[in-house]
Order: structure tokens, then sequence, then C-alpha cells
């Protein structure tokens, strides 16, 4: 496994949100077969993961963290994975 300081992970992931919120207002935003609003949603979850401040409490806040970004990339598949192929 490899380690990562939770800021960075929050900053990463905050960054694809950021990303993924630019692309369904424009890119895709006008594609029939995307569901922009999801895409939106997940990116806003995921550009809020930076704003999440740790807190000393066992590890619970950043497995929160951790889950929250899983969960989300989770939602992201499911999008793409409705995507019509070919």
């Amino acid at each position: 496994m490899k380690f990562v300081r939770t800021e960075e992970l929050q900053r990463e992931a905050s960054q694809i949100g950021e990303d993924l919120l630019k692309l369904s207002y424009g890119a895709i935003a006008d594609m029939s077969d995307v569901d922009a609003g999801e895409v939106r949603r997940i990116g806003r979850r995921l550009h809020l993961i930076e704003t999440k401040r740790l807190i000393i409490d066992g590890g619970a806040t950043c497995e929160a963290i951790v889950a929250a970004i899983l969960e989300s990339s989770s939602e992201l598949e499911r999008v793409v994975a409705s995507l019509p192929t070919g």
C-alpha cells in the first residue's frame, strides 16, 4: 500500500472535482448521452474534499475523507459505464 499524505490526497481529489465541474458545465453539458447533473454533483463533492479539516480523532476523519473519495469514484465509474459504446 502506498502511503500518501492526507493533504495531498485532498488536493488531488479537489483538482479532479474541479475538472469534472468544468466538464459538466462545458464540454459534456450538451451531450445527450451524459448525465451532466450527475457529473456536476460528483465533481462538487470531490472539489469540496479539500475543505474538510482533519482532527485528532483516531483517524476517523481521514477514513471519512477516503470513503467519500471512493464513493465518488464508484459513482463516476457508474456514469461512465452507462455510456453507449462504439
